[in-house]
């Protein structure tokens, strides 16, 4: 495993004197661009305190988005509202993060919403800000590997981390309703998938790349669509290839691996500072064993006890850097982006 890489994402002196652009809707119609500084929470608290000192009395919170939107603006009271508002003694790394919660906001259609690290959370002198979780306990499926590995590392020209491999297929979860109903495609294609093995044998493998730059979306799809990813030497492709002879119309499917990123139409950037969840598949299944091994397990019981044995837990690799995988019933607690 290469050393892991300390990250120091540098944006916080933008954000100090920074510009936000966004386009603001409302009633369903968009209104004039504009150009709105970003207030800190000291700046925010100190009008709120000097407003009342001026006018003798006491603003209570509920009243404090309609004060904020008057004296800084409505990106000001909606990140106030929101609670991703930042603070002057925030590290650059955590200015970053209060960033990209502005720009994942859905008034700033030019970006594309994906995870933050670490999820502001402040309101009224409480902070519960918390590190984005990945995976807990209760997710210990025995089918289920995945790698911890407390950060992002550097993968070639990528910040790569947590990935999570899946001993069964998703394409379900994303198109039961077009692969179920054989009106929304050919009838005779439905059964053949149904009945062809191989679709049952597909695994899923999804990984996390932290961007240290806004990215175009039709670049990230393309680029991060092809990267080179084995699962014990088996080549694995972006999710949905395997369905496209098939279902070449399926919706969201462009996609491809970035299928469980929200991307609306408008959308142009991926946002600096955020996690961009990416998909890939496999046929054969896991865990690739010796020939016969898998034969011998008539049970339930008999292949999760090969699932589990150390000896058969599958390494995953990313552009040539290995990840070593474990199951998930040796997992506690939970797993969550470290910065």
């Amino acid at each position: 495993m290469n050393k892991k890489r300390v990250i120091l994402l540098v944006s916080g002196s933008l954000i100090l004197i920074g510009i936000i652009s966004v386009f603001f809707i409302t009633d369903n119609e968009q209104v004039e661009q504009q150009d709105q500084p970003l207030a800190s929470l000291e700046e925010v608290y100190e009008a709120i305190y000097q407003e009342q000192h001026d006018q003798g009395g006491y603003i209570p919170p509920a009243e404090h988005y309609d004060f904020v939107e008057e004296t800084f603006g409505r990106v000001n009271a909606l990140a106030y509202q929101g609670g991703y508002i930042y603070s002057e003694e925030d590290d650059d790394f955590l200015k970053g993060q209060a960033m990209l919660q502005y720009k994942n906001e859905e008034y700033n259609t030019e970006y594309a919403p994906i995870l933050p690290i670490i999820r502001i959370d402040r309101w009224y002198r409480n902070d519960n800000s918390s590190p984005t979780k990945v995976l807990d306990a209760y997710a210990n499926d025995w089918r289920k590997f995945y790698l911890d590995t407390e950060g992002f590392e550097q993968v070639g020209d990528y910040l790569i981390g947590y990935p999570i491999v899946t001993a069964y297929s998703d394409h379900n979860q994303y198109y039961e309703r077009q692969l179920n109903f054989p009106s929304m495609t050919d009838q005779e294609q439905s059964v053949k998938l149904a009945e062809d093995e191989r679709f049952l044998l597909t695994g899923t493998i999804t990984f996390h790349i932290l961007l240290d730059e806004d990215k175009e979306v039709e670049e990230a799809i393309e680029e991060f669509s092809h990267l080179n990813v084995q699962i014990d030497g088996v080549k694995a492709d972006y999710f949905g290839k395997i369905l496209e002879e098939h279902y070449p119309n399926l919706d969201r499917a462009d996609l491809k691996a970035l299928i469980d990123v929200d991307i609306l139409e408008e959308a142009v950037y991926l946002p600096k500072d955020g996690v961009v969840t990416v998909k890939y598949e496999f046929l054969g299944g896991l865990p690739l064993l010796p020939d016969g091994e898998k034969a011998k397990a008539q049970t339930e019981e008999e292949r999760e006890a090969l699932y589990t044995n150390p000896d058969y837990y599958p390494t995953l690799m990313i552009e040539g850097t290995e990840f070593p995988l474990l199951n998930a019933v040796d997992m506690e607690g939970e797993i969550a982006f470290q910065r």
